[in-house]
């Protein structure tokens, strides 16, 4: 960590004691919106609530006050003030509370059937982004399998199916040069993880089957050259995993169990190499932004999906076990526990 990232957390602490102290007479609203949002990453979510307080005694008509106070009414579960302040800031251009909602979830609130809620308005608005739309109905979805709601998963996955052959027929899809959050290429991959996982949970094959042969025909697109590399690094578990779901499918007239699995093994070892080329050099930094080893998944995973194939039953058993816990991203255990059993079931066909 460089020297200016340890002395953020200080330089924010100065600045909130010196808001504090003068009652936000010497500070600017930008000011106390960006103390406002460091807090809220670190969890402070007192400190931000005071922030906020001392914002609106000084500038009370301000756009960056108001966004505040959306962020905190939505996420103490008042719906009410939350989404008439909600609906304010996006017919002002402000997406701010948006992002807030759809990437940090300590801001959304507590009640699942409340941020359901939220989020089904944002990927119905007029004024929000593609991306948001289709990162509402992600986080939609992962409630669903949270709450193990089939209505509500079925419902998700209709809106799911139509905004993936939608993203998957924008020009130059394969090579966006889009950061993370806007890359038009992880959204893709984003949503077909999504309907993946409702498709487990529903026990729907047809559309497993959909969102796999989905992720496949845009593996065949990918330009990692091209692609901006932090975004493609970060989108390659969540590929890896779509494809290795593949693995689950039932063998038809038209293609073999074996000649399915074989061209996993091989589509995951492409995606490795192909990551590590265009990827490794930004890969110590890329290391320390993300949450998750995505070099290690990508090689564990080729790993596990072999070993199915063992001639041993306890190492089969184990590369089970572990396969169903990687191939879940979401936090239900019952949809790791459906996979496992997916994959015994794959293994005893």
């Amino acid at each position: 960590m460089s020297l200016a990232h340890r002395l953020l957390p200080v330089c924010d602490l100065l600045s909130y004691g010196w808001l504090v102290l003068t009652r936000g007479w010497l500070q600017p609203p930008g000011e106390s919106y960006r103390l406002f949002e460091n807090s809220l990453r670190r969890h402070r979510y007192g400190r931000a609530s005071r922030i906020a307080s001392i914002a609106f005694d000084r500038h009370p008509q301000s756009s960056d006050v108001e966004a505040m106070q959306c962020t905190l009414a939505l996420r103490s579960g008042d719906l009410d003030r939350g989404m008439q302040l909600l609906e304010h800031r996006l017919l002002a251009g402000d997406r701010r509370a948006v992002e807030r909602l759809l990437f940090r979830t300590g801001s959304r609130p507590a009640d699942p059937l409340q941020c359901f809620t939220v989020l089904e308005t944002i990927a119905c608005h007029r004024h929000v982004l593609a991306s948001h739309r289709c990162y509402a109905r992600i986080a939609q979805s992962y409630i669903a399998l949270k709450l193990r709601d089939q209505g509500k998963a079925r419902s998700v996955l209709v809106a799911l199916g139509k905004l993936s052959c939608e993203q998957a027929t924008l020009p130059g899809l394969g090579a966006c040069p889009q950061p993370n959050r806007q890359n038009q290429a992880k959204v893709m991959v984003s949503l077909c993880t999504a309907t993946s996982h409702l498709a487990v949970m529903l026990g729907d094959d047809r559309v497993l089957e959909r969102a796999w042969q989905q992720v496949v025909d845009l593996e065949s697109t990918l330009d990692f050259d091209r692609l901006n590399p932090d975004a493609a690094l970060r989108m390659s578990s969540n590929l890896c995993r779509c494809l290795a779901l593949g693995w689950l499918l039932e063998s038809t007239e038209a293609v073999s169990a074996s000649q399915r699995q074989g061209l996993i093994l091989q589509l995951l070892s492409s995606v490795q190499q192909a990551v590590a080329d265009a990827c490794q050099q930004g890969a110590s930094a890329s290391r320390r932004r993300t949450q998750e080893n995505h070099w290690a998944l990508m090689r564990t995973l080729q790993e596990n999906l072999q070993q199915l194939n063992h001639d041993d039953a306890s190492v089969r058993e184990g590369a089970c076990r572990r396969l169903a816990v990687q191939l879940n991203h979401s936090s239900s255990q019952e949809l790791t526990e459906l996979v496992e059993r997916r994959l015994q079931a794959a293994l005893n066909a």
